[in-house]
């Protein structure tokens, strides 16, 4: 296994979320490294919550992926 994609807690890969039709977020693109604290931050409406809530099953993204440490994904 590489050892970048080892050191990875999480990624995300071009993910795009909408609601109804309308995408909120697009092509987001994201690498947690193990150990490491991490913020997100913004104005509101930014998409903070979004992009939590993608990431975690929440809510269906439209295109993109998720994975976790522990191997299991998401595929879109």
């Amino acid at each position: 296994m590489d050892t970048k994609i080892q050191n990875v807690a999480v990624e995300v890969e071009d993910l795009t979320v909408a609601y109804d039709v309308k995408p909120v977020l697009w092509d987001v693109d994201l690498k947690i490294p193990r150990g490491q604290l991490m913020a997100v931050v913004g104005p509101n409406g930014a998409g903070k919550t979004t992009l939590i809530k993608a990431m975690l099953g929440l809510l269906k993204p439209i295109s993109g992926l998720v994975r976790f440490v522990n191997g299991a994904h998401n595929d879109i």
